[in-house]
């Protein structure tokens, strides 16, 4: 296994990102996110939840991954488990191996014999956690194998049974937290009869998050883009930076609420990296989107939801910079049979770009997104509705389809089929557009995605019909 990852890595590069896919796919492993063994919370204390922020800082999805994401990419997002390679974490032992499983942890409780002292002092240090190099069956790790139905009114209980290296103590214990993303393509493509081959340094994202306080987190992430214009690595970090976000969170609140107000990307339908998807151009929400907003929202378990206000940035002499006003709303919820879930965004803002010589534009999209996982077969849909309405020039309307599935082939390997369809062309006028994807992806290890794709667009605009083929192999290394 290692000569063939090692020639993949030669071959080819890699890419994860926050998908929704990756929710559903693990939906059922209650251990892919902390230690099992827990047990529910009353609901207003309970943090269990599917949406975005079960794996970022960012509730709106992307960016950092918070203790609870890392747990996931260092134990279960992988093929090999090698001690020697630092990111490889072992997976914990199920429910019954662990010293404060039911019978054990009773078993504890009854020795004591002090007061309550010994009880509280496990609850402050948390139990040391078993864990195995064994590849046991992800069953083993399922709601029916714990104890999370059972609900313990008593935090202290409940907080026993979350053990040292629990992604829950993490967050408590430490005031820092840094990531890291760095995309390397390699890219042949045709572009109307024009065929091009490149090597480079496609994007790096830094990030950090500082917590001076419990339940307030201080964001800042800084994103290096680059094209196959520019294959040196070192112009990847010389050309073309830009802050990705820069925010305040005041999170883990009841019912698992937050607020958060300063420079990042609200939620809007289907979240997707790629920014040559069709819903990134009728949109125009892409790698370089990003908004001055104030978010309160909720992610009680199952259902979720969050109210965006949108505002102009203060920087007006820059036409590529937003300048935005409005709101977007997102209503959805997401169940861990199937890994289902199901949201509906509406947006509707306006950008006057006058003072840059520029005009009134208003953006209205309306979405409704889903997913699920039966099996092997995880799929992903979107279907957006988009209005651009640039003030006494003209109206521009489409809509655009998305349908996204991965078959989990053995181990963390997936065979991709992607189809996208758009009414009309990418700038949102007469013609229509269709592009498929196929491709397969690998994690050999922690923080290692491995992945080749072929891509085919095909366009109709006024009249004129072309076609455009990429074939890329990409790696993401994301810590």
């Amino acid at each position: 296994m290692r000569k063939i990852s090692a020639l993949l890595a030669l071959l080819s590069a890699f890419s994860v990102h926050a998908e929704p896919w990756l929710s559903s796919r693990y939906s059922t492993n209650c251990a892919a996110c902390h230690a099992p063994g827990r047990v529910n919370v009353v609901p207003k204390e309970r943090r269990c939840t599917l949406s975005c922020q079960g794996c970022h800082t960012n509730p709106n999805g992307g960016g950092l991954r918070n203790f609870y994401g890392k747990w996931n990419q260092e134990r279960w997002l992988r093929n090999n488990y090698e001690p020697g390679y630092r990111l490889n974490k072992p997976r914990p032992e199920p429910t019954g191996e662990q010293q404060y499983s039911p019978e054990r942890l009773k078993e504890f409780i009854g020795r004591q014999n002090d007061g309550g002292k010994l009880l509280k002092r496990a609850v402050a240090d948390g139990f040391r956690m078993k864990d195995t190099a064994r590849l046991l069956s992800e069953k083993e790790y399922d709601r029916r194998s714990t104890d999370e139905e059972e609900i313990e009114t008593n935090l202290d209980l409940a907080h026993l049974r979350m053990p040292e290296g629990d992604p829950w103590r993490l967050r408590r214990l430490n005031y820092f937290n840094a990531g890291l993303d760095l995309r390397y393509v390699y890219l042949s493509q045709e572009r109307l009869g024009v065929k091009t081959k490149s090597t480079f340094p496609m994007a790096t994202d830094i990030a950090v998050s500082v917590e001076p306080m419990h339940k307030v987190n201080v964001v800042f992430e800084s994103r290096f883009l680059n094209g196959p214009t520019r294959q040196a690595w070192d112009e990847g970090y010389t050309t073309l930076s830009q802050v990705r976000s820069a925010y305040v969170l005041v999170d883990d609140l009841p019912y698992n609420s937050y607020v958060m107000y300063g420079l990042y990307r609200p939620m809007m339908g289907h979240y997707n990296p790629d920014h040559t998807s069709l819903f990134a151009y009728a949109t125009g929400l892409n790698q370089k989107s990003y908004f001055k907003a104030a978010t309160v929202g909720t992610a009680p378990n199952v259902p979720f939801a969050n109210l965006h206000y949108i505002m102009p940035l203060g920087d007006t002499s820059n036409p590529l910079r937003s300048q935005d006003q409005g709101f977007a709303i997102n209503l959805g919820g997401r169940w861990v049979t199937y890994g289902l879930y199901m949201m509906l965004t509406y947006w509707k803002t306006t950008a006057d770009y006058r003072p840059s010589n520029g005009n009134i534009i208003d953006n209205t999209f309306t979405s409704a997104t889903g997913g699920g996982t039966i099996w092997r077969w995880t799929m992903v849909w979107d279907y957006t509705i988009v209005s651009r309405d640039q003030k006494n020039i003209r109206i521009d309307k489409g809509t655009v389809m998305t349908l996204e599935n991965r078959f989990r082939l053995a181990g963390e390997n997936y065979l991709m089929l992607n189809h996208e369809m758009l009414g009309t062309s990418l700038q949102l006028q007469e013609g229509k557009a269709v592009q498929s994807t196929i491709g397969i992806s690998s994690f050999p290890y922690s923080s290692l995605e491995l992945q080749l794709l072929y891509k085919q667009m095909k366009l109709t605009s006024l009249g004129t019909d072309s076609k455009n083929t990429v074939t890329m192999a990409q790696m993401h290394l994301f810590f």
